[in-house]
């Protein structure tokens, strides 16, 4: 049937060589690598969702997921909570920001709370610069 295969011979070499490396060689090469990168890594994670959105555009018991998601984008997950004080879950998307370097980074999480498919308000914790109070107050 195939007889183009007849005259293949496969031979498989059961040994496999790697060059040797020192341990030192490789410690090396990590430190140099990483002294070299280490000057200009940035850490940019995320989507930055408008806060002021929260306040400005929604309106708690009447906006829908829709307008939730015109005003703040797509969120990075969708899930469930149930806080002890109450009496049943609600749907939770969870939006996440990272940005900063080896030296400094900041982060912003948001928590939208919806019940029966409207708009029921929100949580946010961040490090960021811009969401800090003003401490001239």
């Amino acid at each position: 049937m195939f007889s183009f295969l007849n005259n293949v011979h496969l031979s498989v070499d059961k040994r496999i060589t790697f060059p040797k490396v020192t341990l030192a060689m490789c410690s090396i090469a990590i430190i140099v690598v990483t002294q070299l990168t280490a000057c200009n890594v940035a850490v940019r994670a995320g989507n930055k969702p408008n806060i002021s959105a929260l306040e400005n555009a929604l309106t708690t018991g009447v906006s829908t997921e829709q307008e939730v998601l015109k005003s703040l984008g797509t969120p990075t997950g969708k899930g469930r909570e149930m806080l002890p004080f109450m009496e049943a879950p609600r749907d939770m998307w969870t939006y996440y920001y990272e940005e900063g370097d080896l030296n400094d980074d900041r982060r912003l999480f948001l928590f939208v709370f919806f019940d029966n498919g409207r708009y029921d308000g929100y949580m946010w914790f961040s490090s960021l610069p811009e969401f800090q109070p003003n401490s001239s107050h």
